[in-house]
């Protein structure tokens, strides 16, 4: 199977949600030099870079994106049923959000730097009650909800990208999705 991104077509083969050139786009605006726009690195090494992290994406959030994928067929989880994010934004059913578009970008790249971009979730992300015990002095502390961190370590940056399309993070729960 080739390198296939997906436009909002719902295409039943596509394996990204970003283009190479919208890739080089992204990464020269916010000048990661480590994504090389020279040619320094082979067009065949972006496509898997952007590949996997469409996949992580999928993988690691995709439970959480808003809304449902809008046909059965599809091979990614987006295109989606409409929704709104922010109370403002529309993202149609024929379109991938700008911000997973963004966060395949960041996971590219740290897929090319040697980051696993499939880690095991953050275990203290579950943390209901704490108590830490020194001598005589106790700690505790209890949430009534999780606390907002990182899902998976090291991935905020990505994780805040993503936020405004998935549920139950932060200003996403503002979020409506129409009749789904």
């Amino acid at each position: 199977m080739g390198f296939e991104v997906e436009t909002g077509n719902a295409s039943p083969t596509a394996n990204s949600y970003v283009a190479i050139a919208d890739a080089d786009a992204y990464h020269t605006l916010y000048q990661n030099l480590d994504w090389a726009t020279d040619g320094s690195i082979p067009d065949a090494t972006k496509q898997l870079a952007l590949m996997h992290a469409s996949k992580a994406c999928d993988l690691l959030f995709g439970q959480q994106y808003l809304s449902m994928p809008a046909t059965s067929a599809q091979a990614m989880l987006f295109p989606r049923f409409t929704f709104v994010v922010n109370q403002r934004q529309l993202i149609s059913s024929t379109t991938i959000p700008p911000q997973l578009k963004n966060a395949v970008c960041e996971l590219a790249l740290l897929y090319l730097d040697g980051t696993d971009i499939y880690p095991t979730p953050n275990t203290t992300a579950q943390v209901q009650s704490e108590s830490i015990k020194v001598g005589d002095i106790t700690n505790n502390t209890t949430f009534a909800h999780a606390p907002n961190v990182e899902q998976f370590t090291g991935f905020w940056h990505v994780e805040m990208l993503l936020t405004p399309i998935m549920k139950g993070r932060g200003i996403a729960n503002n979020s409506n999705a129409f009749g789904h």
